[in-house]
C-alpha cells in the first residue's frame, strides 16, 4: 500500500496484493483510488501460473471506466510475448 501526492493537488491511496495458490499458480490485483473524487482510477486483477520454463498470466485491467484483456506469455530466458 502507499499514498500518492501529486504537485497538482491529486491525491490517491494504492493497493497491491500477491497470493500464491500452489501448483504453479498465483493470483492477485491493484486498486488506485482517487482521495479527493472518492472514485477509483484504475484497477486490475491477474491468474499467473508459472512452470520451471514458461509462465502464463491472464490479466483484466479497468483505467478510468476503460476495460482490458491481455493474456501474457512468458518464456525464461527469451523474454515476454503479450497479446490482447
Amino acid at each position: 500500500m502507499d499514498y500518492r501526492y501529486a504537485k497538482e493537488g491529486d491525491k490517491a491511496f494504492n493497493a497491491n496484493a500477491h497470493v500464491n495458490l500452489g501448483y504453479g499458480f498465483s493470483a492477485g490485483g491493484t486498486i488506485t483510488w482517487n482521495l479527493d473524487t472518492e472514485e477509483s482510477l484504475q484497477k486490475g486483477l491477474y491468474l499467473d501460473y508459472q512452470s520451471q520454463c514458461w509462465g502464463a498470466r491472464l490479466i483484466s485491467h479497468d483505467l478510468e471506466g476503460i476495460g482490458s484483456i491481455m493474456v501474457q506469455f512468458r518464456l525464461l530466458g527469451l523474454g515476454e510475448m503479450m497479446g490482447k
